[in-house]
């Protein structure tokens, strides 16, 4: 059994806070740009068109992306949802060529009143791949880790396999993965002014409703333990570890 010393550990942390700190200007510069360029994208579309766009800003000619120390470029595609109202937000980080890829869906009929929630999305998304970014930057080994997962056959484009608990739990369970997925939505909660349990609850059901078609019927109740009780009790422990409280209301308005 490999035993830590507790000191070595708060001292990591706060090495690690202190890094991410470093950066919370630059994520909040980030998070601006890419929402006046959705106010764009919603304004350049065309109804009934599924219009796409692309942008990229890269650290030989954006200041933004040049603050960050271990991210070569952002990149970040717009698209429409035809005939629809919803939205989301989702992202990635290479750890190869250091690339934070951000992928923004907006539904054809799209409220302006739901915007906001976007916007506490595409926040979330930036501070978890940023985070990434922090790890590799703590961490340069990291690039040369396997974590590759076997391809679905049914779309051999998807990266991750998440046809059976075990694989499910590789992933989410990571503690790379922990870390930046609580990062992401401590950053949602505090931009919409509610609870981080309340936001983590919402994550969680929102995963399970995207993979619980793939599971049989018998196995659902596996899937619902392992995401509503052993992955939400690895975020809160270390959302305590991190911000000294589980449980807290958010305080005070976001002023990013």
């Amino acid at each position: 059994m490999t035993m830590y010393n507790s000191s070595e550990i708060i001292g990591s942390l706060v090495r690690e806070m202190l890094n991410e700190g470093r950066y919370d200007g630059a994520i909040t510069r980030l998070s601006r740009h890419v929402v006046n360029s959705i106010k764009m994208y919603i304004e350049l579309r065309t109804p009934g068109e599924p219009f796409v766009r692309r942008q990229v800003l890269d650290n030989q000619t954006s200041p933004i992306v040049f603050a960050f120390s271990n991210v070569a470029k952002v990149e970040t595609n717009f698209s429409t949802i035809l005939n629809s109202e919803s939205y989301s937000s989702g992202g990635g980080f290479g750890i190869q060529d250091s690339v934070i890829v951000l992928n923004i869906e907006i539904g054809e009929n799209f409220s302006m009143t739901d915007m906001n929630k976007l916007v506490s999305n595409v926040k979330s998304t930036i501070a978890h791949e940023v985070h990434h970014s922090i790890q590799l930057e703590a961490d340069p080994a990291l690039r040369y880790k396997d974590k590759s997962f076997k391809r679905p056959k049914d779309d051999p484009n998807k990266y991750h396999d998440f046809s059976s608990i075990p694989k499910i739990r590789a992933y989410f369970s990571d503690i790379l993965e922990v870390e930046a997925f609580t990062i992401g939505l401590k950053k949602k909660a505090k931009h919409l002014r509610v609870p981080f349990e309340s936001v983590v609850d919402e994550h969680l059901l929102r995963v399970y409703n995207s993979y619980s078609h793939i599971y049989k019927k018998k196995h659902l109740i596996n899937l619902r333990f392992y995401l509503k009780v052993e992955l939400k009790t690895e975020m809160m422990r270390y959302h305590e570890k991190r911000y000294g409280g589980g449980k807290r209301f958010v305080q005070g308005a976001d002023n990013e």
